[in-house]
């Protein structure tokens, strides 16, 4: 893989290998890409383009008809009028959608929908994708970060959701009238660094750290997860890694000579690193030692 973005049919983001920006230490992980609640800024339109690389690329992903679309990833698109213009900046052609016109894209489970003034501007909702053709009305509106957080902390079955990648993002609520700036920010509530990571592998610059470097690094009752084999971390990573458990796409290996024997997933964001969810497992794994092959001894 060369580590550019193909904007060819199937629309992957060509890169090699990837994981979470957490780095587990020695303390027993509880929540994977958690933050705490705090007061947080309002969900309102603020004046000004986002002032990071990645985010600008992100507005610009969801805009496009031609540009590159990661793995995973869908838009859908509506005009009332004629074909969209098109325009080149920073070396991508972007289509711009007509006056009134809309387009949306999913990331992860989230729908984000760019709506096209009559002045030029635009402005965007954010919701879950199962809520795609609810009427507002029927959903509760969320105007503050803070609103966010909390709604997304606990599934629909009012469970804890200790990872924030996980499938199980709750519906019920939407994010109106966000600018370019706050949209990445709600959207990295979400799911936590992943438009920065996602632009750094389209670039070819995502930092990956494989496993063996990970749990080499673990101290205290995490330093036996150096313990753990290849096969053994297949069988961890079957259960935390897969599409139905983590939205994120696998990029890391056991290390930088053995891959993992488990397919990488289909998400649209990359995972850079083994979270604390797989260190955790992982552990579980060499205190039970459900396996003799699965311990180097």
């Amino acid at each position: 893989m060369n580590g550019r973005c193909d904007s060819s049919a199937n629309g992957r983001c060509d890169s090699t290998a990837s994981g979470n920006r957490t780095s587990p230490g020695s303390a027993r992980p509880t929540s994977t890409d958690a933050r705490p609640t705090g007061a947080g800024p309002a969900l309102r339109p603020a004046p000004g383009e986002p002032n990071s690389r990645s985010s600008r690329a992100f507005l610009r992903w969801i805009e496009s008809g031609g540009a590159a679309t990661p793995t995973g990833a869908t838009s859908r698109r509506s005009s009332p009028a004629t074909s969209d213009r098109e325009e080149s900046r920073a070396g991508v052609t972007v289509r711009r959608t007509p006056s009134g016109g809309r387009v949306a894209r999913t990331w992860g489970e989230l729908l984000i929908t760019a709506s096209t003034m009559v002045d030029g501007s635009r402005t965007y909702e954010l919701r879950n994708e199962a809520d795609r053709d609810a009427n507002p009305a029927a959903l509760d509106r969320l105007d503050r970060l803070r609103d966010l957080r909390d709604r997304i902390r606990f599934d629909d079955e009012g469970e804890f959701r200790p990872l924030r990648s996980a499938p199980t993002l709750p519906t019920g609520w939407y994010c109106p009238g966000l600018d370019g700036a706050t949209l990445a920010r709600a959207v990295e509530t979400v799911y936590p660094a992943t438009i920065t990571d996602w632009a750094r592998e389209c670039e070819g610059s995502l930092d990956v750290t494989h496993f063996r470097v990970t749990a080499d690094r673990q101290t205290g009752i995490y330093d036996r997860v150096a313990a753990l084999d290849r096969s053994a971390l297949d069988a961890v990573v079957r259960t935390c890694c897969v599409d139905d458990a983590c939205l994120k796409r696998r990029r890391w290996e056991y290390d930088d000579k053995e891959s993992v024997d488990v397919p990488r997933g289909n998400g649209t964001f990359p995972c850079r690193e083994p979270c604390s969810m797989v260190l955790e497992r992982a552990r579980e794994s060499v205190v039970d030692g459900s396996s003799d092959r699965g311990v180097d001894r």
